[in-house]
């Protein structure tokens, strides 16, 4: 119907026109208005009017009233946000004291370093036109991990021989204004890396390559080059003006009786006979020698060659051979990241060797709050301060063990890590065993009604788990998702052929609906009691006990030797 002119500026409620009379809305939202204009009104104003979501044509298929749009958002499962929460680590080979890192599978802070190392592994599937633009002036080396999903497409032949000059052009091969921006500041930091290596490397303290002498090239000083003697004192005088151009004499470490300077140590080991390569275990050989001497009713079997290095190896009187110490989990597992988290503030320029990392978890909106205060607030932190965990106090000499101070919700609940949603997560201990579990109804057997009823209670990522267990439960599962889950657009690459170039672009070929890694927000925690260090220090391996020398028989002869003198004086002044 169309709009009269009257009826387009008349606001009165009791109105008289006679040509369109004043109605009520038909939803009863208690509006008055002309005729003619109910059909827009209901359209584009009325606020009982049932619409699509705001985020419709992002996934969320819900209809709903227009009043209640705006709490809606708060949980859409269209409306999700990505923690953006990082941190840092150093490489192993970077610390300034390396530390044995023996972990074993299961303990949170060896299996946070792993998710790391996986999330680093994904730049290998990254082009390197993308590598070449997530560099900047804070992560000069290494982009933050993980990368976007986006971003992991196939590089194109011939991708990581391609020069960088091709990659700041745009489709029709010009040079926008945000890619000369971009082309100054890679010259910038071009310009900022050669200055550290001239401040580095060409500073006066470090002479040049040429400008040392043969002799030093090798490590060797330039007295020790050419000395033969076997009884060289030069070297074991302080004397600041020839201090550095000799150093003191010493014997070959595996016996063959040679004697020569420090210097030449590396040299003689190619000459030596009795040289044997040390293994990946020596360093529990040199341990086992200085545990404390071994009792009478053992045999010491001895190479005669091998005296100096071997440790001898205790047999009993039965003739086994004690079993040996559990062997440490950096030999087993290729972990070459710090187990130690650092923070440098994401606006601060990081080392040139700093690894990057943040958390990248897709979460609905209402989930982020709960996720960035149960674990980048709780967990992470007591993960690294120790209050969370803590581990064994010998651990630099190789024990492994490590145990939680802290339960969270109950005193039989601990915290997990899951590798397959490489996310952290409650587990409680309900005490069913082999022997009792048939006394325990099974979860599959209960009706459909009961178990939504049960799923209502748990957290996302528990029914992420749950809907992996059967066909049954993966469809149960699947009439809450679009009320607990989150929904995501699935893009895809499309070539648009026919113009002078072929261009690239993104185009969204469907939705993919999930569950998130979400859990429960974790409100108090619990002290561990018995504390479990207790127990391992009674039988760790590596708590060796020191045995303290005896102490006399006689404990007071301090006492008699004094009452013995004053017998001798009393004695004397009588006299």
């Amino acid at each position: 119907m169309p709009n009269h002119d009257h009826c387009e500026q008349c606001y009165i409620s009791k109105c008289d026109f006679a040509e369109c009379q004043v109605a009520f809305c038909p939803n009863l939202c208690g509006v008055k208005l002309h005729m003619c204009k109910v059909e827009e009104h209901i359209q584009f104003v009325c606020q009982l009017t049932v619409v699509q979501c705001i985020n419709s044509n992002f996934g969320c298929k819900k209809r709903l009233r227009r009043n209640l749009q705006v709490s809606h958002l708060q949980q859409c499962p269209a409306s999700i946000v990505e923690c953006t929460f990082g941190w840092n680590r150093w490489p192993r080979t970077e610390g300034q004291f390396e530390e044995l890192q023996n972990c074993r599978d299961g303990q949170l802070d060896y299996e946070l370093a792993l998710r790391d190392q996986r999330a680093e592994r994904t730049l290998l599937d990254v082009p390197r036109k993308t590598k070449v633009q997530l560099r900047n002036f804070l992560t000069k080396r290494y982009p933050a991990v993980p990368v976007p999903r986006c971003s992991k497409t196939s590089p194109l032949q011939g991708d990581k021989n391609a020069p960088d000059k091709e990659y700041i052009m745009n489709a029709e091969g010009d040079l926008g204004v945000e890619v000369k921006m971009y082309k100054k500041q890679l010259e910038r930091q071009q310009q900022m890396w050669r200055e550290d290596l001239r401040e580095k490397g060409c500073s006066p303290s470090i002479p040049r390559y040429w400008e040392v002498r043969e002799s030093q090239k090798g490590g060797v000083h330039s007295h020790c080059s050419g000395c033969i003697m076997a009884h060289c004192t030069l070297g074991r005088h302080f004397d600041p003006a020839l201090w550095r151009e000799s150093c003191p004499m010493m014997d070959c470490r595996w016996g063959c009786g040679a004697v020569y300077h420090t210097c030449k140590a590396a040299e003689h080991r190619l000459l030596c006979k009795e040289y044997t390569e040390e293994d990946e275990f020596h360093w529990l050989k040199r341990l086992a020698t200085q545990t404390e001497p071994l009792s009478s009713n053992t045999v010491v079997e001895e190479n005669p060659r091998d005296t100096k290095i071997n440790p001898p190896i205790a047999v009993n009187s039965i003739g086994e051979v004690p079993s040996p110490p559990p062997a440490p989990g950096g030999l087993l597992s290729n972990l070459h990241l710090s187990l130690r988290i650092e923070h440098v503030h994401r606006m601060h320029v990081k080392h040139m060797k700093m690894r990057n990392f943040t958390c990248g978890k897709i979460l609905r909106r209402d989930e982020i709050s709960d996720h960035v205060a149960s674990l980048h607030q709780q967990i992470i932190p007591g993960i690294e301060s120790g209050c969370l965990t803590g581990r064994c106090p010998l651990q630099y000499l190789g024990c492994p063990f490590a145990y939680s101070k802290m339960s969270p919700h109950f005193h039989n609940s601990h915290v997990k890590y899951s590798r397959l949603d490489e996310m952290f997560y409650c587990e409680v201990h309900t005490g069913i065993t082999k022997n009792n579990r048939m006394k325990v109804k099974e979860l599959s057997n209960f009706p459909t009604e009961l178990l939504l009823y049960i799923i209502q209670y748990l957290d996302p990522v528990s029914i992420r788990n749950l809907s992996l267990v059967s066909t049954r439960f993966r469809k149960v599962c699947l009439k809450v998702v679009k009320e607990r889950g989150m929904v995501e657009m699935l893009w895809d690459r499309e070539r648009q052929t026919g113009q002078r170039r072929e261009r690239n672009t993104w185009a969204v070929t469907g939705f993919v609906w999930s569950f998130s890694v979400a859990m429960h927000p974790i409100n108090q925690w619990h002290k561990v009691y018995p504390d479990p260090l207790q127990n391992h220090m009674e039988t760790c391996f590596f708590n060796n006990k020191a045995e303290l020398p005896k102490a006399p028989k006689n404990i007071d002869f301090l006492y008699e030797l004094k009452n013995a003198a004053k017998k001798r004086s009393s004695k004397q002044s009588m006299k």
